[in-house]
């Protein structure tokens, strides 16, 4: 009962599972002097799906109205990273340092949407489609930084920096392609 209500409006069942895998190397580099920093590759493998089930206006006392709506969907996402980056510090004078780093990566998805409406509460033959398709997307991406710090004292670091990031977005899985077809593209 997702609304709360005493009495229920919207019904859900939901059967979600996910997993994942990361792992990240890295290598510290230190002359013992005036230059310092990091690189490494991080990797990320994971899955997402399940199905969910909803019934509006499907139970007693609005049984009666005519109006009961049931839908089901379902899909899954698999994702797939690769990135390699490296953040290196230059103390270049007292009390100032240049910071500059970069991170590439590489990101794919593979998706299966399947949302369908159903006549009533056994879910098993489908009398609409709001979304049946299969997609995949990719990205790559270069995101720089840069930093000039200042040490004003022992308690204190002033610092400007120049960076940018990166999201690489996915799929809805509840996807209506019929109503918004929009939301059948990758975000």
């Amino acid at each position: 009962d997702v609304d709360t209500l005493p009495v229920s409006i919207a019904d859900n069942n939901l059967v979600y599972h996910s997993h994942q895998f990361s792992q990240e190397l890295q290598a510290l580099y230190d002359n013992g002097s005036d230059l310092h920093g990091v690189m490494g590759v991080y990797y990320f493998n994971g899955y997402a799906g399940g199905v969910n089930k909803y019934a509006l206006l499907a139970l007693p006392p609005y049984t009666q109205l005519g109006y009961a709506m049931y839908v089901g969907s379902g899909g899954s996402v698999d994702t797939h990273s690769l990135a390699a980056y490296a953040d290196y510090t230059w103390s270049f004078a007292p009390r100032w340092s240049l910071e500059a780093g970069a991170r590439y990566t590489h990101e794919s998805k593979t998706a299966i949407i399947q949302n369908y409406t159903y006549p009533n509460a056994t879910f098993t033959t489908p009398n609409g489609v709001q979304a049946n398709f299969e997609g995949s997307t990719a990205a790559n991406n270069l995101s720089p930084k840069l930093t000039l710090g200042w040490k004003a004292s022992a308690a204190v670091n002033l610092y400007a920096t120049a960076s940018t990031g990166f999201h690489s977005g996915g799929y809805n899985i509840q996807a209506n392609c019929t109503a918004i077809p929009q939301s059948c593209r990758p975000i």
